[in-house]
């Protein structure tokens, strides 16, 4: 996947947008549709759309990496005009758009703090350009898509913190190790990252890890560890001291950390480290990663810092 796309699925907040999708239609006097990212993580399907076949609606499917006009929207983060879809070999679906009359397409990238989360496409029945008036349009559309995106993503955000909240204090006692991988995974579904890693320290040697509950989501390849003290060089320590450490482009802002086992193993190219502390005490390290550059927005910088505090509490 484009290092410039987002990984998190939308489709379940269809209804929240529709009557953006309506308005557009409207406005236009044409079709349109709302691709987003399959809970695979691997196909655009349609979201919301207006004047296009209920049929076409729940089956239509383009995988990423088919190369597809919606497609190439989403993975290049540019607009993409079709001025015969019919002839255009990127074109999918010709089928159902000899049936409905598509001739020409217009499709623009949603954005949300600078990823794609999704595709907005129009359909004409004329063959014909776009002009600089409907291509801001969409793109004015797009912009609205995108802000009503982000607010379903804070509230799906809220709800998960405060299911992991709910049930903390009764787990964290039952079954520690547990809790600590519910927040590995959350932290991966929500911000859409690669994988993640709770390094808790040994509550007897600070300088140790306590080996039996490091807890991690998304890996490649299982963690090994050995029982050493860390190193106070290391990224351990440089975290312990900072609080926080973003690293959005590693080859970019400091390619030494290229060296790493764990980030060459894993093919990690952003990440960031939170210490989890209480009254002034770090008790473990939480690791959230990406395997593309990633620009963290303050929206996971906040929902990663509300994660790690909620293990630590």
């Amino acid at each position: 996947m484009n290092q410039s796309t987002a990984q998190m699925p939308f489709k379940e907040h269809n209804g929240s947008f529709q009557s953006l999708v309506e308005a557009i239609s409207r406005t236009l006097n044409l079709p349109a549709s709302v691709w987003v990212l399959d809970k695979e993580r691997q196909a655009l399907t349609i979201a919301a759309s207006v004047g296009l076949p209920s049929r076409y609606v729940r089956e239509a499917v383009l995988f990423l990496s088919e190369g597809t006009v919606t497609g190439e929207a989403y993975t290049t983060k540019q607009v993409v005009i079709v001025r015969d879809v019919l002839s255009d070999p990127r074109w999918k679906y010709k089928d159902m758009a000899r049936e409905m009359g598509w001739k020409s397409a217009l499709c623009v990238p949603i954005m949300v703090h600078g990823l794609v989360v999704g595709v907005l496409s129009v359909y004409t029945f004329v063959i014909r350009d776009f002009s600089d008036m409907e291509r801001q349009l969409l793109a004015n559309y797009a912009s609205q898509i995108g802000l009503t995106l982000e607010a379903a993503k804070r509230e799906e955000t809220l709800s998960r913190l405060l299911d992991i909240g709910d049930d903390f204090a009764r787990l964290i006692t039952e079954q520690p190790k547990v809790v600590l991988e519910e927040i590995v995974r959350g932290a991966c579904e929500i911000t859409g990252a690669g994988c993640a890693v709770i390094y808790p320290c040994d509550p007897a040697r600070e300088e140790f890890y306590d080996i039996d509950r490091v807890a991690a989501h998304g890996l490649t390849k299982p963690l090994e560890l050995s029982e050493k003290p860390r190193s106070e060089k290391g990224m351990a320590a440089y975290v312990k001291r900072a609080g926080e450490v973003v690293v959005s482009n590693i080859k970019e802002e400091d390619p030494a950390m290229l060296k790493s086992p764990f980030i060459e193993r894993e093919g990690i190219e952003a990440f960031m480290g939170i210490a989890l502390e209480i009254a002034d005490r770090v008790l473990g390290i939480l690791y959230v990663d990406f395997r593309t550059p990633h620009q963290f927005s303050d929206e996971e910088k906040n929902f990663i810092t509300r994660h790690g505090w909620v293990t630590s509490h």
